[in-house]
């Protein structure tokens, strides 16, 4: 698609010539396509730059006014794909010098026009020239296509998108190389690409870590080879071979070029303003600059707020597993800051959010996270000391960028880690802080008197039946004093960091503190009454998982427990909820009347499949609602897998349980055994298995019929049948080791003569079918082997065996408990084969080959098989 007519847009005499408003329409033409029913698209005028979506013919008279911006060299966001076949960046143009090579060059423009600033540094204009060279070089002679800055981000993106490996970047790069013509400019390695990016802003920092989270190997550490408190080695063991590998390495990735480009691009410049210019004082709270926080800081500092360029920032951070893979106990920790100065439909957006320290594993850092925010702590001092030169696109002025830090945002336990304020035992609440109002329980801490903090004429504070069956008439501020937390964070010493082996447990300086943050090192950070906010996210999940869980009844998410009820008696609250003693000395949990009843759930879960929320609001819940197994498959198989799968595990875990019920009630007594459940079974389920089961006369004496009945049995096996090979071998013994008829074996093993019935009605068709296929074959003269005959009547499957032409029966079989009847299926398998290899080379008769396959199998007898092995039907998966 000839895209020339974008570069008319430079000029007002341009954007009105023929060819660009020919242009324009063919690109409203393209653009339909992605076009919502109301006919509204994304408009890439300079001004509205995508991030505007207006009627196509508004979006015709912006194109004409401002121009298409000129970076935008593939419509992406109007259809086009992003990786086009065909050459995406061919303009024909007069002139070299006019040269647009898409996005590239307004990156670089950006980055050029922000950083000379500091024209003065010889180093910097130098550094900058080359910068500017590289974007305007082709990579080969003649190249229309990529300069050599493009073709390195291309690259780069394809290695990211493709999970594509250092190394195979290093062959794609020598490959071009050799590849293109002679005088390319194509990069060595994947190194030098990256030498050429670090101009850009788009590098990072490797910082060596201690292997035991002591020290950064940085400032006056990094010369050392080891720890200067655990003595632990810096690198690996190599035995002076090669390179020397560090044993931990944090990447930390500057701050301060990014909130520089945050100002080059003009757009993106005034939004850093909206705070200031744009937003509206009504009262609502639509951003943080609403709060009250944000205005006390514009009281207390007011020569920062004087400019609103100045970047206001929050730090999150929490852990996560790189691997996906939930078993696996590595935990990788990202620091990200967030720049509030921009509008709410754009401070939470991905381009927007700031990766600044990646903390590696593969444990949780926990308090000496300290240790690997230091970069970033000192960077922050600098910007709030000094900060740093930076070129406003929007006035065209050069202007001194401060930032501060607002708040720290994470979940409760990582919390405890960046405070330093502990966050377990009584005095976990960091808002009752030295006055705590807990209460313990039989197996945790609870904080029953916070209706204290709520405002006094409020409702919830006079109720008594639905909390602890008092009305709570105390008064408390959720804001803590500034000067108490001083004061309490002078009295404590300063600490040793590191999880070295010889490191003592950590203690606990009064009311309960760990250490003194250090973000305390920034001047400002003293006075702010609001330094950490708990995640929106995790609090909601939680309360949701535990309200939903509660109500349903789901194991491991229900908080209405025995031991809760049992604190309920112990306080002499809700009578009407205390666990009731049977005269045998079993409890009965009366229902809640938060417990939903069987049909409300089915009614609750039929409400969640309506549930629709807007497109990237949350996940489609609809989908995870089943109310009914689905199992595909011939209705008799379903029932005998379900019955036989199913029945025998709960079979198994119940007599686990009666196990463990026997050895209570011979140690500790018949009482004790009926009222203490074991781990993660109610109460009601315990009681119910021993008043039905394992104490009923009738239940008793069906359980010793039935183990009489296994003792007597013949087979070892545990379903009581023989394998599929026990039975050709049998058959074989009995007929001077002729192998059986496939009809005449498959009737023996799939009918029933005492009950004079087939075990499935389809069985008796395969069979007359077999019958009938065998009978055309001879009456043709061409009759066929057993195995030809198993192939066409029953169709190739699982259980199949090679060379014995039979297969195991179309009921559903277990999985086979025994090692022995796996090797023996194994090898009759491999055996069988090397038998048909010489079969084929020999030209003997039938009864030769029947004779040989039956030698074959008194040979396995001899070498070890006895006895029966499994049952009907192993298949070949077992």
């Amino acid at each position: 698609m000839d895209k020339s007519w974008m570069a008319l847009a430079r000029t007002a005499d341009g954007r009105m010539s023929q060819p660009y408003r020919d242009g324009v329409m063919s690109f409203l033409h393209f653009a339909l396509k992605v076009a919502d029913p109301q006919g509204y698209i994304m408009c890439p005028c300079t001004e509205c730059v995508n991030y505007c979506r207006l009627l196509t013919k508004h979006v015709q008279i912006h194109l004409l006014q401002y121009g298409i911006m000129q970076s935008y060299t593939i419509w992406h966001m109007h259809g086009e794909p992003r990786m086009s076949d065909e050459v995406h960046h061919h303009y024909e143009m007069a002139g070299n010098e006019d040269r647009d090579w898409g996005g590239i060059d307004a990156l670089v423009e950006d980055q050029i026009r922000g950083d000379l600033t500091n024209t003065n540094q010889g180093e910097e204009v130098k550094r900058f020239d080359k910068l500017l060279n590289d974007a305007r070089r082709e990579v080969y002679p003649n190249c229309s296509s990529f300069t050599l800055l493009s073709f390195v981000i291309e690259l780069l993106n394809l290695k990211v998108t493709n999970h594509m490996t250092n190394k195979a970047i290093d062959m794609w790069l020598h490959f071009l190389r050799r590849l293109l013509p002679q005088g390319n400019l194509v990069p060595k390695s994947f190194y030098e690409t990256r030498k050429i990016l670090r101009d850009l802003g788009l590098s990072y920092e490797l910082i060596d870590a201690c292997i035991n989270d002591c020290v950064l190997f940085r400032k006056e550490n990094a010369k050392l080879d080891k720890c200067p408190k655990c003595n632990a080695s810096r690198y690996k063991i190599n035995r002076g071979r090669g390179k020397k590998i560090p044993r931990k390495t944090l990447r930390y990735l500057p701050v301060t070029p990014r909130l520089k480009n945050l100002y080059m691009n003009k757009k993106r410049a005034k939004d850093m303003r909206w705070h200031k210019d744009k937003r509206a004082d009504d009262g609502e709270w639509r951003h943080p600059t609403n709060c009250d926080e944000w205005k006390e800081f514009n009281t207390q500092h007011p020569e920062f707020a004087l400019d609103p360029r100045n970047v206001r920032l929050g730090l999150a951070v929490d852990g996560f597993n790189p691997f996906g893979n939930m078993d696996n106990s590595y935990s990788i920790w990202p620091v990200i800051l967030v720049p509030y100065n921009l509008p709410p439909w754009l401070v939470m957006k991905e381009p927007f959010l700031m990766l600044s320290l990646l903390i590696p594993g593969d444990k949780q850092p926990g308090i000496d996270i300290d240790v690997y925010m230091q970069p970033l702590v000192d960077e922050l001092k600098e910007l709030w000391n000094n900060g740093a030169l930076t070129y406003d696109a929007s006035s065209g002025e050069t202007f001194q960028m401060r930032a501060a830090l607002m708040w720290t945002i994470h979940d409760w336990p990582a919390f405890g880690d960046v405070s330093g304020w502990r966050t377990k035992g009584h005095y976990a609440c960091y808002t009752c802080n030295d006055e705590p109002y807990y209460e313990s329980l039989r197996s945790k801490t609870a904080y029953l008197y916070h209706r204290c903090y709520l405002p006094e004429n409020d409702p919830e504070r006079r109720k008594k039946g639905a909390y602890n069956g008092m009305s709570e008439t105390r008064k408390r501020s959720l804001e803590l004093p500034v000067n108490k937390i001083l004061e309490q964070l002078n009295r404590v010493p300063d600490i040793s960091f590191g999880k070295y082996p010889n490191n003592k447990k950590r203690p606990r300086f009064d009311p309960n503190w760990t250490k003194v943050s250090l973000l305390y090192d920034m001047p400002y950070w003293k006075k702010r009454k609001l330094r950490h906010c708990i995640d929106a996210m995790h609090v909601i999940k939680n309360f949701s998982e535990a309200i939903c869980g509660t109500m349903l009844g789901l194991e491991g998410k229900n908080k209405d427990t025995d031991k809760a009820r049992e604190d309920m008696e112990d306080r002499g609250i809700q009578k009407e909820l205390w666990l009731t003693q049977l005269p045998n000395g079993s409890y009965v949990k009366p229902r809640a009347s938060f417990s939903l009843t069987p049909q409300q759930k089915e009614g609750f879960f039929e409400f969640l499949k309506t549930v629709k929320y807007p497109d990237g609001y949350a996940a489609n819940i609809s989908k995870s609602v089943n109310d009914q197994f689905d199992l595909e498959g011939d209705p008799i198989d379903v029932h005998k897998a379900v019955v036989t799968k199913c029945g025998r595990r709960l079979s198994d875990h119940t007599h686990r349980l009666y196990t463990k019920f026997k050895k209570l009630k011979e140690t500790k007594g018949e009482g004790y055994a009926r009222s203490h459940p074991p781990p993660k079974i109610s109460m009601e389920q315990w009681s119910s298995l021993i008043e039905k089961k394992w104490t009923n006369t009738d239940w008793m004496k069906r359980s010793l019929a039935n183990q009489t009945n296994r003792s007597n049995n013949k087979t070892k096996h545990r379903c009581g049948s023989k394998s599929l090979p026990v039975r050709v071998n049998e058959y074989a013994q009995l007929h001077g080791g002729e192998l059986p008829n496939l009809p005449d074996f498959y009737k023996s093993t799939h009918y029933n003569g005492d009950t004079d019935k087939w075990i499935a009605p389809e069985c008796q068709t395969n069979y007359e079918k077999m019958k009938q296929i065998e009978a055309e074959h001879k009456e043709a003269g061409t009759p066929l082997t057993q195995e030809e005959l198993s192939i066409v009547a029953l169709k190739k499957r699982p259980g199949y065996v090679k060379g014995l032409g039979l297969r195991p029966s179309s009921s559903i079989r277990t999985t086979c408990e025994s090692a022995t009847t796996k090797e023996y299926v194994a090898r009759l398998e491999k055996k069988i084969e090397a038998r048909d290899e010489k079969i084929e080379k020999l030209v003997q008769a039938n009864r030769q080959q029947q004779l040989i396959n039956a030698s074959m199998l008194e040979f396995l007898i001899e070498k070890g098989y006895t006895g029966h092995l499994g049952n009907a039907g192993l298949s070949s998966n077992d």
